[in-house]
């Protein structure tokens, strides 16, 4: 396979490949990250950000409902391929652009593995609504100069002779014992 050039910060990106490999080769790959980095020509690779399964592990969900739902790629990109992404059965590897790190990398797989696509993920969205209320106007509030006065009178010096009886209480009982 051709050399594959990752830009240096490269973000929201997804590649997909194909894995042709016996099954104990391939199953004693899958939870190794420095397999998975050797095998895409790295010395190092992040390893919550590659993954290496069979595509029957996700029975039930298929690999396009798992890339737009599990990784977050942009669905109308899968639909191109759903075709391809289907028919695909053994392993497979899944590879987040996170994972190479902020330098420009030059991927050099292994003949074993296939590039299937690479997938955009997808963006969220950043569009700010303005607050149309007169309470979000600045300066709408009302300012208040002093701060207000604590309660004076019988019902504060009414909790001070309670404490100090109490303390009284305290007192007599500790030099009694």
């Amino acid at each position: 396979m051709n050399a594959i050039d990752i830009p240096a910060n490269e973000q929201g990106k997804v590649r997909v490949f194909s894995v042709s490999l016996p099954d104990a080769e391939a199953d004693a790959m899958s939870g190794q990250p420095t397999a998975l980095a050797a095998a895409l020509g790295l010395e190092q690779l992040e390893p919550l950000r590659a993954e290496m399964f069979r595509t029957n592990d996700l029975e039930g969900v298929g690999l396009v409902a798992y890339l737009t739902d599990g990784t977050g790629v942009v669905a109308s990109q899968v639909e191109k391929d759903r075709a391809r992404l289907a028919a695909l059965d053994g392993w497979i590897m899944v590879v987040e652009n996170a994972g190479f790190g902020s330098t420009t990398r030059t991927l050099r797989p292994i003949p074993a593995l296939t590039l299937i696509g690479t997938y955009d993920e997808e963006k969220p969205d950043m569009t700010q609504t303005l607050l149309e209320s007169e309470a979000a106007r600045p300066y709408s509030g009302t300012t208040q100069m002093t701060p207000p006065t604590p309660p004076r009178g019988r019902a504060g010096g009414s909790l001070v002779i309670a404490g100090l009886a109490v303390l009284v209480i305290l007192l007599l009982w500790w030099a009694l014992s």
